[in-house]
């Protein structure tokens, strides 16, 4: 017999379906977010990382700190059928290179704003995180 469920994002998506203004996300600094709002979030980031492009199978490079974009991000790629590659924001500049570059990312995911702007057609309100295209080669 198959699960109900076999995601986490089915399983938000679920729980927001049943109890819309249930909490799911409370963070140190106050932030909160209900399970409809990270479904919803969740939803509407997975429509911007498809249309810049990203595929099933791509792998996304997440450099965030914890936050209901980075909850809510990951939700979106495993939405999409891509593959979440966390960057620990505590490394290096070399260091997230060598993760970046070596796990084929297709797209790297960071709150700080790059030098050249967001890649076009990627999400620019203030508190949408920047996205940007990678140096490196998508893996197939």
């Amino acid at each position: 017999m198959r699960p109900r469920v076999t995601t986490l994002f089915e399983l938000v998506d679920e729980s927001a379906a049943a109890d819309p203004d249930a909490e799911a996300l409370v963070f140190a600094d106050g932030e909160r977010l209900t399970v409809g709002a990270l479904a919803e979030r969740s939803v509407r980031h997975a429509a911007a990382l498809l249309g810049l492009g990203l595929t099933a199978g791509d792998r996304v490079a997440l450099l965030l700190p914890a936050s209901a974009d980075l909850v809510a991000l990951l939700l979106a790629v495993t939405r999409v059928g891509a593959v979440a590659v966390p960057v620990n924001a505590r490394y290096r500049p070399d260091e997230v290179r060598h993760v970046v570059v070596h796990s084929g990312a297709a797209l790297l995911v960071t709150a700080a704003p790059v030098r050249d702007g967001p890649a076009p057609g990627a999400p620019t309100s203030p508190t949408s995180p920047a996205v940007r295209s990678t140096p490196g080669p998508r893996r197939s």
